[in-house]
């Protein structure tokens, strides 16, 4: 893995493994989204749908989702990390994703002299040098504000430095009454009920994304509420795993007010181990919130206060 994006074992995922990690069913719930937002644009649209998958591997579930669409004008593309010539990786262009079909059973029906290719790019979001990061200038994604319909990312973001930077830039891109699908992390992420009752602790904590108030920890689904406002809904799984659903709703700028904290965040060897001793992989990104927003917040347990 070269910084940023998970290119191994899941790269050849078929589409409706994706599903199943995204929705926890193998029902065609992307394509059903894909769908409803076609319909939500009208007709004629002014340009294509248009739909990004953050670390797409192989290109396997990509290369299926454009082809389900190949009748409709819908444009895709695909961002994953860069790879030295030594890693086994078929994908290094988007020419190279012709070769899919020969290679994989689930696609061979797939026609690619009857199908518009995905655009790919390579390289590494949400890393950076530690005053980059400090500055909150890690790697963006080079695509314009406002422009794209659909995002989704499965075991990826999970390995990404500067997390909060990704997701800003997620919604950066959207376009408005956009949707994304993240799948973030799937340890521990929802600290609320320890946070509440004073028993987190941070030397034990196996999420990959915190954040902090000093200290104290901050309730991701709390401080995202907050700061999303009308602008921006997130939406939290009653679930282990931390799925997160982005609805944009309009194009004003949008950021999180946070600064990434360098002491509190953690490489994959310094993160606390399962149970069984097993690394978890992945990183931790820690923020300080920002004072002002904590200010005007309001916990649930500071109401149940007599």
């Amino acid at each position: 893995m070269t910084g940023g994006v998970l290119r191994g074992g899941a790269r050849d995922r078929e589409l409706s493994a994706l599903n199943q990690l995204i929705f926890s069913v193998r029902e065609p719930l992307l394509e059903q989204n894909l769908d409803a937002v076609i319909a939500s644009r009208g007709t004629p649209a002014k340009r294509p749908t248009r739909v990004l998958e953050i670390g797409f591997g192989e290109g396997t579930a990509l290369l299926e989702f454009a082809w389900q669409f190949r009748d409709k004008q819908v444009d895709f593309y695909g961002i994953d990390a860069a790879v030295g010539p030594e890693e086994e990786i078929t994908v290094r262009s988007q020419e190279d994703l012709r070769g899919l079909p020969a290679r994989y059973e689930h696609l061979r029906e797939i026609d690619v002299e009857q199908l518009a290719l995905p655009e790919v790019a390579f390289y590494a979001i949400g890393e950076g040098t530690p005053q980059e990061l400090t500055t909150g200038q890690a790697r963006g994604i080079d695509l314009s504000d406002n422009s794209i319909d659909l995002v989704y990312s499965v075991a990826t973001i999970r390995f990404v430095t500067d997390k909060i930077r990704l997701i800003e830039e997620v919604v950066r891109i959207l376009a408005p009454g956009g949707t994304a699908f993240l799948d973030v992390d799937d340890v521990d992420w929802d600290y609320s009920a320890a946070a509440a009752d004073g028993t987190f602790d941070l030397d034990s904590y196996r999420g990959r994304l915190l954040l902090l108030a000093g200290e104290a920890p901050v309730p991701i689904p709390i401080y995202f509420g907050v700061r999303g406002g009308s602008q921006v809904t997130f939406r939290f799984p009653p679930a282990r795993r931390l799925l997160l659903t982005i609805t944009k709703n309009d194009d004003r700028p949008f950021s999180f007010g946070v600064r990434y904290d360098h002491r509190h965040s953690l490489k994959t060897h310094d993160m606390p181990r399962r149970p069984n001793g097993r690394l978890i992989g992945g990183v931790r990104s820690a923020y300080q919130a920002a004072p002002r927003i904590i200010e005007t917040m309001t916990f649930p347990w500071q109401q149940r206060r007599p």
